[in-house]
């Protein structure tokens, strides 16, 4: 082993969003733990973060013969656009600037 850090949790609201975005768009969701150690592992121990995976050609990630379909990113993009929209609704309505 050459590195090694302490699991990070993400933001609960945030999930349970991501959840309840890919139902009511009726898009197959399934909650993962990823080992990539991707930014938003670190983003997370200071701000509200989750993250949202598609399907990759193969099941191949992380590499350069990694590739999705139009269909799968355009499905990722409407999730994380209602989530955002959802949460910036929430913060406008509550009158705070933190999560």
């Amino acid at each position: 082993m050459t590195w090694h850090a302490q699991a990070v949790r993400f933001n609960e609201g945030l999930i349970e969003a991501v959840r309840e975005s890919a139902a009511a768009r009726h898009l197959p969701a399934q909650d993962i733990v990823s080992g990539a150690g991707h930014d938003t592992f670190n983003l997370a121990r200071r701000v509200a973060t989750t993250m949202i995976f598609i399907p990759c050609r193969e099941g191949i990630s992380h590499s350069p013969r990694e590739d999705i379909e139009a269909e799968h990113a355009a499905a990722g993009t409407n999730v994380l656009f209602d989530v955002a929209l959802k949460r910036a609704q929430r913060i406008t309505s509550s009158g705070r600037t933190n999560p």
